[in-house]
C-alpha cells in the first residue's frame, strides 16, 4: 500500500470517529421531554329531538275483482213471458225493485179467485156452526135432564156441537191458507231486482214459457266489490281486518290499469280468508270497495 492510500484511510476513519463521538455528546446534552399525564378519554354524544311519528307500512298483492252478492234469477212459477224489461240484458244496470220478467197470470188469478171463494163459503160454515153450537146450549139449558142416579146429567161434546165447530173454524183456516198462497203465486209473476245492480247474463225473451225452478239469468249487486288477495304469513303481522279501536276500518288502496288508464278505489281489509294454503302459506285477505 502506498503511503498516500494510507494516509487517506486514516483520515477517513479519524473523520467517522470524530462524528460518532460528537453525535453521541448531542444525545447526552438533549434535555428530556417533560412528562404529562394524559387528559381523560371521553366518548363523543350527538343528541338529536326526535318526535313521535307512524309510517305505514306498505305490502303489495294482487287478486281479482268480484261483486259481494251475486243471485241467479229463477223463476218460482210456471209461465209465459208477457213482457221482459229492456234493462235485463247482460251488461244493463238494474234498480231495486225493477220489474225484469212478467209472466202470464191468468190461471193464478182464477186460483186466487177460488181460494178467495172458499173463504167465504168457511166463513158462512163457522157461521152457522157458531149458531148451531149456541142453540144446542140454549135448548140443553132449557130441556135439561137427570142420569140414572138423579143427579143432572151432562150433555157430551157433540150434544153442544163442539167439533162441529172446531171443524169450521179449521175449514175457514185452511181456506184463508189457500187464499195465502194464492196471492203469493199471483206476486210471483212478477220477478223484480232485488238490488241495485248490473245484469250477468240473460237467457229468455218474450213469449218464452218458463218451468218453475229454471235458471234464466244472472245478475249482481253494485254496492260493494271484493277482491281477494294473498300475502305472505310474514306480512299477515302487520295487516288488521275489520275496524280499529275508534271503528275505522282498515284503508286499502285498490288500484287496476284498465281502457289504458290507471284507477284507483278506497277500500277495507274486512277479513281473513277461510284457509292458508298449504303449499305456498299464503295467506288470503278479502278487501270491500263500496260503491
Amino acid at each position: 500500500m502506498s503511503p498516500r492510500t494510507l494516509r487517506n484511510l486514516l483520515l477517513a476513519v479519524l473523520i467517522l470517529v470524530l462524528g460518532v463521538g460528537a453525535t453521541a455528546v448531542l444525545i447526552k446534552m438533549k434535555n428530556k421531554p417533560e412528562r404529562k399525564t394524559p387528559p381523560p378519554a371521553k366518548p363523543l354524544v350527538a343528541a338529536y329531538s326526535v318526535s313521535p311519528d307512524l309510517n305505514a307500512v306498505q305490502i303489495t298483492s294482487f287478486g281479482s275483482v268480484k261483486a259481494k252478492r251475486s243471485i241467479t234469477v229463477v223463476p218460482q212459477v210456471s209461465g209465459e213471458i208477457l213482457t221482459k224489461s229492456a234493462s235485463f240484458e247482460p251488461g244493463s244496470f238494474i234498480k231495486a225493485g225493477e220489474v225484469l220478467l212478467s209472466i202470464d197470470d191468468t190461471d193464478y188469478v182464477l186460483a186466487y179467485e177460488t181460494a178467495r171463494s172458499n173463504v167465504a163459503q168457511a166463513e158462512f160454515n163457522l157461521a152457522m156452526a157458531s149458531e148451531e153450537a149456541t142453540v144446542s146450549r140454549r135448548e140443553w139449558d132449557r130441556i135439561g135432564g137427570t142420569g140414572a142416579d138423579g143427579t143432572a146429567a151432562q150433555p157430551t161434546a157433540l150434544v153442544l156441537h163442539e167439533p162441529q165447530l172446531k171443524l169450521a173454524e179449521a175449514g175457514l183456516s185452511a181456506a184463508q191458507a189457500a187464499m195465502a198462497q194464492a196471492q203469493v203465486n199471483l206476486d210471483r209473476c212478477r220477478i223484480v231486482a232485488p238490488f241495485d245492480g248490473r245484469v250477468l247474463a240473460a237467457d229468455v225473451d218474450a213469449g218464452q214459457y218458463l218451468r218453475a225452478g229454471t235458471a234464466i239469468g244472472t245478475i249482481y249487486a253494485t254496492d260493494i266489490a271484493e277482491v281477494t288477495v294473498t300475502v305472505s304469513d310474514d306480512d299477515v303481522a302487520w295487516i288488521t281486518v275489520g275496524q280499529d279501536s275508534e271503528g275505522n276500518g282498515i284503508p286499502v288502496d285498490v288500484s287496476a290499469r284498465f281502457g289504458g288508464a290507471d284507477h284507483h278505489w278506497p277500500g277495507q281489509a274486512v277479513r281473513l280468508g277461510g284457509a292458508v294454503d298449504s303449499r305456498s302459506r299464503q295467506v288470503p285477505v278479502v278487501i270491500e270497495i263500496p260503491n
